[in-house]
């Protein structure tokens, strides 16, 4: 037994570069994320001593793609010089029918000899007649011709790649080379005669038994018979109709001779292969036989018509019969039929396989086969990134490409591989059930097809799952809240079209939804469905306890679409027996990497079908350098404290402070490269050097806010594990130094822009902490607030930036990596609107606090709790994004937190966690493939220094069934798009077009639904008919229509307007939809359950509908938007309950307002404590809600706030939901105008 090597030819060997990366590096431009590329090392070494060092290895590496002697790989001189033997004969044909046609005896004769006839043959042969005679023609032709021969037959070589082989491989003496090289030369048959026999036969026996080839066969024959027709009839038809002699009517050719140029070269590419020569040739030999009888007794006029009805009858019925016929089946006449299709839709997981797998890249040496395919030498089944991994799936074997074991690809194919997972032991990935909800439905797994929906499969005629379309009459079906935290419609994809059975190979909607789960195939039924089409995007979910992480793909072994830079994902097809990989979005076909079967870690093969990228449609990879522009930089994070009077006298500086004192040790910093800066401001700026090694930090004041600059060019950014010390000194000191700080105004601009120079070589993170509004300097802004334009058409322009300086210094900070957090606190106007631009364009949060005191506990809580979480959150860094689609569809407009650099490529300097963005989608091309994938790749480095890719694939099933698109509609993801619209359109327009444009978005859809899926029509109808799975969208879109953000109200500040924009704009869906529709509890009446602790945590109280018919007067109740909280007590409470919930003796004795509610030594406290406590918990994000106690005759600001969440009753001039539904019935009716 030979040797088995330490390493595959793979693997890299010290000093060298491995040939896969020398051709992947050409292939891949891996940085077209960041608009760029760099070019790869070549790799130096000659193909004789590789292919010597792979046969001492043992390997036989067969590299034809890049071999020499490949006629792909000859020089321009060479390959001028190249032709097959078939040439020669040809022209050698072409010399004796040449001669025939000069010595033809008769006219018949003539033709016989004549029927390849060219279209620039009259030309030259008119002149050439006319002066030295007809036989002449074919003799010059012939002189041509021999002259052509005897220069080509000694010259020319053969370029047929599949012969050269195999004559190399005689060359080596290699029996086994020779087997494997071209199998068919190899095994020939019972002799020439009969290879030559099957040859022939092999194109007459197609032709007759499929009705298809005989068809197309027969009309290509037949134009060819007219082109001949032609030929023979203008010449007698330019002499006897216009007198052209012989030489002037060759001229009349120069058309014919120009369009067949054109058509060669459009037909080469559109032509198909199936074309019958024999039949063609057949014709274009008859039709000029009867020809000239056709038109002496037709004439012109007569013959031409009768062609041209032929021509139509054979031309127009049979393309639309094959194109209905193959549409219809998904498969062309002349597919290889599938071997078993029963299994096939048992295990709908891959691509057909081939019946021949060629030893196209890479053999193993027989030792290593035997390792490598589950000999002796067992190899561990686990592969790469981390938790339980799939098993082998036929025999133990593993996959790999080449010849050993050919059959094993298709085996595995067919049936498919082993569970992902162990039974039972499937990881949490996906976001667990609502605390207390049943658990939801697996979302994006794929439903079970049975036998007879498989067999219809097989037979064009279905075997995806379809969509069930329920209608509801709004006007009897109030809202239920627990429907909006049930799983969007299901994903039914088509059977095969995932390679893997994985239930995670869609992702969870917390990371990306469609507003549709079946997208139309034209943009016609798109608008005729009125629904819009949107990816809801959240690429940096958090990960909460017990969730499983991303995974992670470290062997640096990134496979990516040549043309359309698609990643590869569970949704290709693997062909040319796993060597090669079909893109899902473009069908290009590419090369597998050669180390994709190889664990690098363990150094032996591993298995293909457990790698994570092909069972995740969320993963991550360690990107290689070819994916930096410069090396990963360290976090970076500068804070700006304004120390003004206002900012120390509320606690906002000694709460700050501490907190970041506090937090310093969970800020990210494992590899002890992050580095931290600390400048004050009011109306100077005061810098801080921290000197490595010492203890006694020193401040450095600038009083020149008009030129900022740099009062020291080192100490100011230290790192922070070295400078700790020192900067824990300086955290405990700052209070103090500003304590007695008279002085008011602030030089935010200015801060800025010194935080800007001092990070800007490296990017990072700028947090702002301000109390005041930007007095001094750049960016200085005035108060602007005026109460007698709010609720008018005016109120727009207080939501738009004051100051172009904001908007044109983001654009600079995004330039340079730079993001930038706002923290603000004000008792006044603070002009939300123009600092949130920071934020907005650098992918930055705002985070507003009002009225903020310290003294308070509640807000210094609050902040600290928000603030505390975003020091410690794991950010993006250097972040790029691109969203790529499948053909016919293209990315049209963008929401969120970003700068768009390009058309479709989105600048994130820092991605905080649970941001989302809205991207809407437009269909520009008719979608012909049975599933559409949506890619999205994030580009970006981590904040302890490695360059990743976060790729998250999306795959949904095409339909042209307008009621498959209502019922695969999310209503969820519907909401959050509008959202995002209603905010721009408040910023472009004005707050009533914002309102007016999603009341009528929704109108659209329920007229759409009410002329299409209804009996009513077009007609007036007594119901208001929706889908049920969109009932919840009237709900959703009035709790926006009432929502702080957009609401029409004259008595809404417009700092809080503007921050409750910034919240409809970038929260996720899981926080948007209590943001948008409260949650409402009955605490007095919860079951005895609600509160105690269960197997998914706390178990919540069902939710009641958001309308004060459900309040008692002696009752308890928790209202919550994710924001806020408000516990409302009935003022006939019974003192039981006051005692046990505050521990007062009476209703009377309760205080209303903001508080922290104690634990008590009873049972009820302690369950309403869990519950408020879960509350705050149970969702994503840094936000900790406020406590409020509301007493039903407390002060009414502050019952009127807690009462405005109830959003289904009447509000001052805002309708209540079935005053709502009955204008929505009205204007669906054509009656009536808006709500």
């Amino acid at each position: 037994m030979s040797q088995v090597p330490e390493k595959p030819i793979e693997a890299p060997i010290e000093g060298t570069t491995p040939l896969s990366s020398a051709r992947s590096n050409k292939e891949d431009q891996p940085n077209d994320e960041l608009g760029s590329t760099q070019q790869a090392a070549s790799l130096g070494s000659s193909e004789s001593s590789s292919q010597k060092a792979q046969v001492e290895r043992g390997v036989d590496y067969d590299d034809w793609e890049n071999d020499p002697s490949n006629p792909r790989n000859w020089s321009p001189g060479r390959k001028w010089t190249a032709t097959a033997i078939l040439f020669n004969i040809c022209n050698a044909l072409s010399i004796a029918f040449n001669l025939g046609c000069a010595y033809a005896p008769t006219a018949g004769s003539l033709i016989g000899f004549r029927f390849l006839g060219p279209a620039v043959g009259p030309i030259a042969g008119g002149f050439i007649t006319e002066t030295v005679g007809i036989k002449w023609v074919f003799i010059v032709i012939a002189v041509v011709c021999g002259f052509a021969s005897l220069f080509g037959i000694p010259l020319l070589r053969e370029t047929y790649a599949p012969v050269l082989r195999y004559r190399m491989a005689v060359a080596s003496g290699d029996q086994a080379r020779i087997t494997k090289t071209h199998t068919a030369l190899v095994q020939g048959t019972d002799g020439r005669l009969a290879f030559m026999w099957i040859s022939f036969t092999r194109p007459l026996t197609i032709f007759f038994t499929s009705l298809t080839c005989f068809i197309l066969s027969l009309y290509l024959a037949f134009m060819a018979g007219i082109y001949y027709l032609m030929f023979v009839t203008f010449a007698s038809f330019f002499a006897e109709t216009y007198g052209f002699g012989p030489g002037i009517g060759g001229l009349t050719y120069l058309g014919i001779g120009i369009g067949f140029f054109i058509a060669a070269i459009a037909g080469a590419k559109f032509a198909d292969k199936v074309y019958k020569y024999v039949l063609r040739s057949l014709l274009g030999f008859v039709f000029p036989l009867f020809g000239k009888q056709m038109f002496d007794r037709l004439g012109l006029g007569g013959g031409n018509s009768l062609l041209g009805g032929l021509a139509i009858l054979l031309g127009i019925p049979f393309p639309v019969w094959i194109y209905y016929r193959e549409s219809a089946s998904g498969h062309s006449q002349w597919e290889v039929p599938q071997a078993n299709p029963q299994v096939q839709d048992q295990q709908p997981l891959a691509s057909p396989p081939p019946v021949q797998h060629h030893g196209k890249r890479r053999q193993y040496a027989a030792g290593q086969s035997q390792v490598y395919y589950g000999g002796d030498g067992a190899v561990d089944p686990t592969y790469g990134g981390g938790g339980p991994q799939q098993q082998p799936a036929v025999g133990g074997q593993l996959f790999t490409p080449g010849l050993v074991g050919e059959q094993q690809f298709a085996t595995q194919q067919a049936t498919g591989q082993a569970p992902y997972y162990p039974p039972g032991q499937e990881p949490e990935y996906i976001n667990g059930p609502a605390y207390g909800q049943p658990q939801p439905q697996q979302y994006g797994a794929q439903a079970p097809v049975d036998q007879l929906a498989g067999q219809f499969g097989q037979m064009g005629m279905g075997g995806q799952k379809q969509f069930q379309l329920y209608t509801t009459n709004l006007l009897t079906s109030p809202p239920e809240p627990r429907e909006l935290y049930r799983p969007p419609p299901e994903i039914r994809l088509p059977p095969n079209s995932c390679i893997s059975p994985s239930p995670l190979a869609n992702p969870d909607p917390s990371y990306k939804r469609s507003t549709l789960n079946a997208i139309p195939t034209t943009s016609s039924l798109l608008g005729k469905a009125k629904v819009p089409l949107a990816l809801i995007i959240t690429p940096y979910r958090s990960i909460k306890e017990g969730e499983e992480a991303v995974p992670l793909v470290t062997d640096t072994v990134i496979a990516r679409c040549r043309r359309c830079r698609t990643y590869i994902n569970p949704y290709v097809q693997f062909i040319d027996g796993g060597n090669r990989w079909r893109c899902c979005m473009c069908n290009m076909a590419n090369e597998v990497p050669q180390l994709f079967d190889w664990d690098q870690v363990r150094n032996q093969p591993g298995d293909r079908w457990s790698r994570a990228e092909l069972n995740h449609s969320v993963v991550e990879f360690v990107a290689p350098t070819e994916y930096m522009v410069r090396p990963p930089q360290p976090a970076v994070y500068v804070f700006l404290i304004d120390v003004s009077h206002s900012a120390v006298q509320s606690g906002m500086v000694a709460t700050a402070t501490r907190t970041l004192l506090e937090n310093l040790e969970r800020i990210p910093d494992e590899d002890e490269r992050t580095k931290v800066a600390i400048i004050c401001y009011d109306v100077s700026l005061y810098f801080f050097s921290l000197p490595p090694g010492s203890t006694d930090p020193s401040m450095l004041v600038v009083s020149d806010i008009d030129d900022v600059f740099l009062p020291k060019p080192t100490d100011l950014l230290v790192n922070l594990a070295e400078a700790r010390s020192t900067l824990e000194t300086l955290l405990g000191r700052i209070n103090d130094m500003f304590q007695d700080n008279m002085v008011v105004g602030s030089a935010m601009g200015p801060a800025l822009q010194a935080g800007f120079k001092l990070m800007s070589p490296i990017g990072g993170k700028i947090i702002v902490l301000s109390s005041s509004l930007p007095s001094v300097g750049a960016g200085a802004l005035k108060p602007r607030e005026d109460p007698k334009i709010l609720g008018t058409a005016k109120e727009s322009g207080l939501l738009q930036a004051a100051s172009p300086f904001y908007k044109t210094f983001a654009i600079e900070c995004s330039r340079a990596h730079v993001s930038v957090d706002m923290f603000l606190f004000s008792a006044g106007y603070t002009d939300v609107a123009s600092l949130a631009c920071l934020p907005h364009y650098t992918s930055g949060q705002t985070y507003y606090y009002p009225a903020f005191n310290a003294v308070r506990s509640e807000d210094a809580l609050k902040f600290a709790h928000e603030f505390g979480e975003v020091l410690a959150m794991p950010i993006m860094l250097e972040a790029v994004m691109r969203v790529r689609a499948s053909r016919g569809l293209r990315m049209a407009s963008f929401h969120g937190n970003f700068f768009v650099r390009s058309t479709d490529l989105l600048a994130m300097p820092a991605v905080p966690q649970d941001q989302s963005y809205a991207i809407e989608i437009q269909i520009e091309e008719t979608i012909t493939s049975p599933f559409v994938v949506f890619q999205t790749a994030v580009l970006h480095t981590t904040c302890f220094g490695e360059r990743r890719i976060r790729v998250i694939t999306l795959a949904l099933p095409t339909t042209n069934n307008v009621s498959e698109v209502f019922a695969s509609a999310d209503q969820v993801a519907i909401g959050t798009l509008l959202a995002n619209k209603a905010v721009e359109r408040a910023l472009t327009h004005k707050l009533e077009d914002s309102r007016d444009y999603i009341f009528q978005k929704l109108v659209d859809i329920l007229v759409s639904y009410k002329a299409n899926m209804t009996s009513g029509g077009a007609g007036a109808s007594a119901q208001l008919a929706i889908s049920d799975n969109m009932k919840m969208l009237p709900v959703l879109v009035l709790g926006l229509l009432k929502n702080v953000g957009i609401r029409q109200s004259a008595q809404i500040p417009p700092d809080i307007r503007a921050y409750s924009q910034c919240l409809l704009t970038t929260l996720p869906s899981q926080l948007l939809v209590p943001y948008i529709y409260p949650t409402f509890y009955s605490l007095h009446t919860m079951p005895p359950e609600a509160g105690a602790v269960g197997e998914n945590g706390v178990i919540m109280p069902p939710a009641l509908p958001l309308t004060s018919e459900r309040l008692e007067r002696h009752g308890l109740f928790l209202i919550e938007d994710g924001q806020t909280i408000f516990l409302y007590v009935g003022r006939d409470a019974v003192p039981q309950l006051i005692m046990d919930v505050f521990n007062l003796p009476n209703y009377d004795q309760l205080r209303g307002g903001k508080t922290t509610l104690a634990v008590l030594d009873n049972s009820f406290s302690q369950r309403v404590n869990a519950v408020i406590q879960k509350t705050r918990e149970m969702r994503r994000g840094v936000y900790y809600p406020h406590l409020y106690v509301v007493k039903d005759d407390g002060e009414p600001p502050l019952r009127l706030w807690a009462l405005s969440a109830l959003i289904q009753d009447r509000a001052d001039v805002l309708p209540s939901y079935q005053q709502f539904i009955s204008s929505l019935k009205d204007k669906v009716n054509g009656i009536g105008g808006g709500y």
